[in-house]
């Protein structure tokens, strides 16, 4: 292989590769883009509820441990 046909080589390699590369990017843009919906209104995970009650994670466990009846 000479110098030109390993530089084309490589040159086609590379462009393959950020071709592929962007895809990936925009499809990882697409799922940050997507929030969890039911019905129209957004679902909030364990973390969402405690960033919006300003209480840490551990907090609400013991709530929802007492509304459980798992504690006192």
């Amino acid at each position: 292989m000479t110098d030109r046909e390993l530089i084309a080589f490589m040159q086609g390699w590379f462009e393959r590769f950020i071709i592929r590369f962007d895809r990936l990017d925009k499809h990882l843009e697409k799922m940050a883009m997507k929030e969890k919906l039911l019905e129209g209104e957004r679902l909030l995970d364990n973390q969402d509820v405690c960033q919006l009650l300003h209480i840490s994670k551990l907090h609400y466990s013991v709530i929802a441990h007492r509304a459980n009846c798992l504690i006192k």
